[in-house]
């Protein structure tokens, strides 16, 4: 159950474990990890590509907004609107507005006429026992006040509908503040997605108990699973780039008579996977585009070709079975 006005407290009356407080602070060295080393647009897309949901598209497209005020009262109805889903001047009733009404829930919320001070007094609290992360700052604190804005908005419910929404529209706005990417900051509200029987769990215990410990620490791992993921898929990115300009590099120092020869060997090299062993007939069917390079041409020539990559050192072979040999780059 939510709790009405009289019990909504501005006051931090629970506490953060020694696991969850070491989580916060991988997450801030991943985030600086990741700051540091953008997401290449190719990573980008592929990451938009797999979330389409409608928060997910909130998310990038408050990323994409200039010059906007941080999040406070202000901004809040823009964000309902924009968790919506249309444009925010489209006028439906109510969207980018403070309900008149009660909520639309199966529980007790604070009366309409309450909504305006609460929500006020939120952002008053927020600024005084959390402030905004500051360029360089801990990102960890970042995220405390994320996810207390995300509690206390549901507990608040300013809106008639699409509170759920907003709240976590809002969580990413203050990690999007804090200098999150935006790839990033949309990792929580997946995160909360893939696992909504355990999401509307916690909020319940965070409502029964009155503390945001549990929420904060079941919060915390999704974050940090998700950052270890977004950095893993990251460096995978920068390594093909890397790996890529090593074996054109690498490839260009052996002349060859005829360049389609060399176009040819170019291909198979970037095609073959960095891991796995695979022999002849594995490579030959290795993709499309390497079926058809190779459809015409015999087995020799394709053995040919292998052989030529394993003198250059890019590729090792091993009973039959080739493998690209990406060590070079590595020790590096």
């Amino acid at each position: 159950m939510i709790p009405q006005s009289s019990y909504i407290r501005y006051r931090r009356h629970w506490g953060i474990s020694p696991r969850t407080r070491y989580q916060l602070g991988e997450c801030d060295a991943l985030v600086s990890a990741i700051r540091a080393s953008p997401v290449p647009p190719p990573v980008q897309a592929r990451l938009i590509d797999m979330d389409t949901s409608d928060e997910a598209r909130a998310v990038m497209e408050l990323a994409e907004i200039e010059s906007r005020e941080p999040l406070g009262v202000e901004l809040l109805p823009r964000l309902h609107r924009l968790a919506a889903g249309g444009p925010e001047d489209d006028g439906v009733a109510g969207v980018g507005s403070f309900r008149t009404g009660p909520a639309r829930a199966d529980y007790p919320s604070p009366g309409a006429e309450q909504v305006p001070e609460l929500t006020a007094g939120l952002f008053s609290w927020l600024d005084r026992d959390f402030p905004p992360a500051v360029e360089g700052g801990n990102l960890g604190s970042a995220v405390i006040r994320a996810l207390v804005t995300h509690v206390y908005l549901l507990w608040i419910r300013p809106f008639a509908e699409g509170n759920g929404r907003t709240a976590r529209l809002a969580e990413a706005c203050v990690l999007l503040d804090a200098g999150y990417p935006a790839v990033a900051a949309r990792i929580p509200g997946a995160f909360y997605a893939a696992t909504r029987p355990e999401y509307l769990r916690q909020l319940q215990l965070a409502t029964r108990e009155r503390s945001l410990t549990s929420f904060i620490s079941y919060a915390a791992d999704g974050l940090l699973g998700g950052l270890h993921d977004l950095g893993n898929l990251i460096r995978r990115a920068h390594f093909a780039s890397a790996w890529r300009g090593f074996v054109l590099d690498r490839l260009e120092r052996n002349p060859h008579r005829k360049r389609t020869v060399l176009r040819r060997r170019r291909d198979l090299m970037l095609a073959l996977p960095l891991d796995g062993t695979r022999d002849l007939e594995e490579i030959a069917q290795l993709d499309q585009r390497t079926a058809q390079l190779y459809s015409g041409l015999s087995q020799r020539t394709l053995r040919r070709d292998l052989d030529f990559l394993v003198r250059t050192g890019l590729v090792s072979v091993t009973r039959g079975r080739f493998a690209v040999n990406a060590d070079p780059l590595r020790l590096r």
